[in-house]
């Protein structure tokens, strides 16, 4: 057999066009080393624990375009089901885009507006944090109640909440 001029030409003869259907954004599930379910979605992972009446839910990865449909479903659903305040933790996000932004800003509203008394919290990295920096920089900072720790949010939803506080009458 004689050896082509172009050793692609070799190559592409063994080419095999293989067509896989689009598929859209994918969810797995699985249970974590402590046993909470895992929702992976994309780049990201999710889970959530309830703590009394509140809901702690821990959010890892990248949140870029492709997260947000899951995240914004994963959301509304534990604040339309839950009674409590919802917690997200995001110390574990390495990058949060303008459209997941704007999940949890929608996320933030939903919360007040469907139950008066009723927080959203962000537990973020201080000073460190993309997400933290990103609420800086947008002045976000002075609509979301940001706690350093999810223990420090379980208490400040555990006392009075911050919207209850801003509705009482200062007469």
């Amino acid at each position: 057999m004689a050896h082509p001029e172009n050793p692609h030409e070799q190559m592409l003869d063994r080419t095999v066009a293989v067509h896989l259907p689009f598929t859209e954004a994918r969810t797995l599930t699985w249970a974590g080393t402590d046993g909470r379910p895992v929702l992976g979605f994309e780049d990201a992972q999710m889970t959530h624990l309830r703590h009394g009446p509140h809901t702690v839910v821990t959010v890892e990865g990248i949140l870029g375009v492709y997260e947000a449909p899951t995240l914004r479903e994963r959301l509304t659903d534990l604040i339309d089901t839950g009674d409590g305040d919802v917690i997200v933790d995001v110390r574990g996000v390495g990058i949060l885009d303008s459209t997941n932004l704007g999940v949890l800003i929608a996320a933030c509203k939903r919360i007040r507006i469907q139950r008066r008394g009723r927080t959203l919290y962000l537990v973020a990295k201080k000073d460190t944090g993309p997400v933290h920096r990103i609420m800086l920089i947008t002045g976000l900072i002075k609509v979301f109640y940001l706690c350093d720790s999810v223990t420090n949010a379980l208490r400040a939803a555990t006392t009075a909440s911050p919207a209850a506080d801003e509705q009482e009458d200062p007469r």
